[in-house]
């Protein structure tokens, strides 16, 4: 087999590929109608402020993910608490805070890598309070 001919279809198995990886769906896609409308991002376009503000009880920052125009229209954006768990990393939960914070909630999290104690995440809740 020549070169070139081995190199055209290389190209053609790899574009093949691709078109048929574009139609596989994740194995956890929605199929009912709610899950479907809420897989898709919400209408807030979203905010978010990394080690900004202090601090809870042991001198930590925290992270903040929120809609950009709050209370925009009157609107009273429910509050979500989020403690990172044993071992967690901010970074496995960014995708979902932003996807929440697009359908108008508001929250905060540790910047650090363990779970905060009970007291601090109260803390955090005072600071969205005012």
């Amino acid at each position: 087999m020549t070169t070139m001919l081995r190199r055209c279809l290389g190209a053609a198995a790899v574009m093949a590929a691709s078109v048929v990886a574009q139609g596989c769906k994740p194995p956890n896609y929605p199929t009912g109608t709610i899950e479907l409308q809420f897989y898709a991002n919400g209408t807030w376009p979203v905010t978010v402020q990394t080690g900004t503000l202090c601090c809870d009880s042991s001198g930590n920052k925290f992270d903040l993910y929120y809609p950009t125009n709050l209370g925009a229209n009157g609107f009273k954006h429910p509050i979500l608490t989020w403690g990172n768990g044993t071992f967690g990393k901010p970074s496995d939960v960014d995708y979902f805070l932003k996807h929440m914070a697009s359908w108008g909630f508001r929250h905060h999290r540790h910047g650090r890598h363990e779970y905060g104690r009970g007291p601090d995440e109260l803390g955090r809740r005072k600071i969205h309070d005012r």
